[in-house]
């Protein structure tokens, strides 16, 4: 249980017309797993540089009736808001997933996907939950567009030639865009590791289900202790940047299953060059060890250093002193590893890599597999 919780403040509970900068409401998450505090913000900044639609993020020092509850990171919800001003419509099917949405294809009854749960942390979660309304009249029903993305991601698995299906019901570039962040940050809470945090919405002026990621605090080296499993102490800055995704590869969490999408577009020549393209690109620009990226980082570290300083609530989470959070950026933290159901201590340790060490270990190793350095 987090001693360190996130808000939702509603500007328009009670004026309907109160909507600073377009929004109804924000999010303000504690962001207590990252050490640094940067790791979630700079992947929505590279996630921007990648055309990805993502989040507007920032920082803020929470205050209620004169009661300060810390440096939290403040973000648009995923809503109508949302859709609206990234696709110019709001009415279409929206899922949140949970761990494993793998896009595996079972059946074309929609209530298989409406059903599906998965009981992880001691709580029952829809893998893929609709959050948008249930609404009779919508075309297509809500999980059909996922029935069909699903089905025609396995049937072009299988079908080396043509793709054509797939791209009129799916966003695939937008897809390949998006496990180019993943693989670049090292995201391993995302689709192609844990089958995790991801959204998808139906564009329905394009009539295209559109991919979303979100939630990237545990990127850049930061992958903590999650459930038992070895396979979470490799070193991730050398991952192999195009078995991302493959059964393999996905094996290897806890959660088990098999990412299709992904391995379908490593099947593909031409879906794998466009995947190299713009990991190139990004490599070149966007996260370029050269480029302005780790200066960023560095910035917003110590920008928000006084708020969290006097941050009662963050260490109560996971631990971190300030003289951790002070090195963060540069050096690793080892920890021993605790069982997060149990509270059981192992004989493993946990290494959170410095940011600014892991940018650069991920930044030559990709390189160096694309025969770029």
């Amino acid at each position: 249980m987090n001693a360190k919780k996130s808000f939702t403040i509603k500007f328009d509970e009670y004026v309907d017309t109160q909507q600073p900068y377009g929004l109804k409401k924000i999010v303000c998450q504690a962001q207590s797993d990252d050490p640094s505090l940067v790791r979630d913000r700079m992947s929505y900044d590279l996630a921007e540089s990648l055309s990805i639609p993502s989040l507007r993020v920032s920082y803020a020092g929470l205050w209620i009736n004169e009661v300060y509850y810390g440096l939290v990171q403040i973000q648009e919800p995923v809503d109508k808001n949302f859709y609206k001003s990234r696709y110019g419509n709001h009415k279409g099917n929206a899922y949140k997933t949970h761990a494993p949405a793998s896009m595996e294809y079972i059946d074309d009854d929609t209530d298989t996907y409406r059903n599906m749960e998965n009981y992880y942390m001691r709580q029952y979660w829809h893998v893929y939950e609709l959050m948008s309304k249930d609404d009779p009249t919508l075309d297509p029903q809500p999980y059909e567009d996922l029935v069909t993305v699903f089905r025609l991601c396995n049937e072009t698995y299988t079908d080396s030639d043509s793709i054509d299906a797939l791209t009129d019901a799916f966003n695939l570039d937008g897809f390949i865009r998006a496990m180019v962040l993943e693989v670049v940050t090292s995201q391993v809470d995302g689709y192609g590791f844990n089958g995790n945090n991801w959204r998808m919405y139906n564009d329905h002026d394009r009539d295209l289900d559109q991919y979303l990621p979100f939630d990237f605090s545990i990127s850049f080296g930061n992958a903590i202790n999650f459930p038992y499993d070895t396979t979470w102490f490799v070193d991730w800055s050398e991952m192999d940047v195009h078995e991302w995704g493959t059964p393999d590869f996905a094996a290897g969490s806890v959660l088990g299953g098999t990412r299709p999408m992904a391995n379908m577009m490593w099947q593909h020549p031409e879906l794998k060059a466009t995947f190299d393209s713009y990991l190139t690109a990004v490599l070149d620009n966007g996260m370029s060890v050269f480029g302005p990226f780790l200066n960023r980082a560095d910035t917003i570290h110590e920008f928000v250093r006084p708020y969290i300083a006097k941050d009662l609530w963050w260490p109560l989470v996971y631990g971190f002193s300030m003289d951790e959070f002070d090195t963060s950026m540069t050096d690793p933290l080892v920890r021993t590893v605790t069982d997060p159901v149990t509270g059981e201590t192992s004989d493993l340790t946990l290494i959170r890599w410095g940011v600014e060490e892991f940018v650069h270990r991920r930044w030559l190793s990709a390189m160096e597999q694309l025969g770029q350095y």
